[in-house]
């Protein structure tokens, strides 16, 4: 069953907004040994995008936003 996205947007993304996107997943995908066609990289996208049409187009920002929440 397809993911669908939580927010709905009128934003529209540019070239430069997908070639960031796709950079934060990259590095995220690097670091956890993933590739982007696996289902856990097509999670992260998806939620890289809402976050982004919402308003969090800082790298730092959207990579932070990747990190696992640790509970201790």
């Amino acid at each position: 069953m397809p993911a669908f996205s939580a927010i709905a947007s009128n934003v529209c993304l540019s070239s430069s907004d997908l070639d960031l996107l796709r950079a934060v997943l990259d590095e995220w995908c690097d670091s956890n040994g993933v590739t982007v066609s696996d289902d856990v990289a097509r999670e992260k996208a998806t939620a890289l995008i809402d976050w982004f049409q919402f308003g969090i187009q800082s790298p730092t920002e959207l990579k932070d936003m990747l990190l696992p929440l640790v509970l201790e």
